[in-house]
């Protein structure tokens, strides 16, 4: 359920939540705020497009001063991984920023549900490192990146995130088999549940649950490749 606004406690929370204080609480506000419901002005948008470059460049900067042995093509294919849109919304998820939204009563997101989606997590973690940084300088905005993408980026270089969907599709152009992905939501608003089915050259496969799109398709990948990989790996 979005806000129309956030109260003194909301904000308490969020800075509770970054680990770090504000000097001017309307950035955080702005932050959480969709263009839905200002009319596309001092929406969140602007502060996303600060927090994506600040975001680069504080696991740039990490991963140079960690990761020394690595050559510049390992750490851009690390970074592109840390900062993509399923790290980032996981971490949003991770932390519960969904409950600060702002939006309009009739707001629906990019793909026509009411609720939030994947890209508008991600959008609003980057906006809300653009808060940090704007308030509290380029310090205080790699402490709050360093310590919420430290598991992810050391998951990350150590080759150990699993993205299953992008290794189905990897597996199925190598088999030259087609795949295909449904995914419909099955619960309400306050409740989002959704169900993705995979098909392999028309065939249903698997099915996969989760609490977002993302989620569920990810599920629903790994299902499939368990099962390509048993069948047809025998062949």
């Amino acid at each position: 359920m979005v806000k129309n606004s956030l109260s003194n406690q909301d904000i308490s929370e969020i800075e509770n939540i970054t680990g770090y204080v504000f000097k001017n609480k309307n950035l955080i506000e702005r932050a959480f705020t969709h263009s839905s419901a200002v009319n596309g002005v001092n929406d969140y948008e602007r502060l996303e497009f600060l927090g994506d470059s600040v975001l680069q460049l504080a696991v740039t900067d990490f991963l140079l001063n960690n990761y020394k042995k690595l050559d510049e093509g390992q750490l851009t294919r690390g970074r592109a991984k840390i900062v993509s849109k399923e790290p980032t919304c996981k971490i949003f998820e991770n932390l519960d920023l969904a409950r600060y939204v702002i939006a309009s009563s009739s707001f629906s997101n990019d793909e026509g549900r009411e609720g939030i989606s994947d890209k508008m997590k991600s959008d609003i973690l980057e906006a809300l490192i653009g808060a940090i940084y704007r308030d509290g300088g380029m310090k205080a905005a790699f402490q709050f990146i360093i310590d919420k993408f430290s598991d992810i980026i050391d998951n990350v270089m150590k080759g150990n995130l699993i993205d299953s969907k992008s290794e189905l599709y990897e597996y199925c152009a190598k088999a030259k088999l087609d795949i295909k992905f449904k995914t419909q939501s099955n619960g309400s608003a306050n409740n989002p549940r959704f169900s993705c089915i995979s098909f392999v050259d028309g065939k249903e496969i698997s099915v996969g649950n989760g609490k977002s799109k993302r989620a569920a398709e990810q599920d629903s990948a790994k299902k499939a490749l368990e099962l390509l990989k048993k069948n047809y790996d025998k062949r």
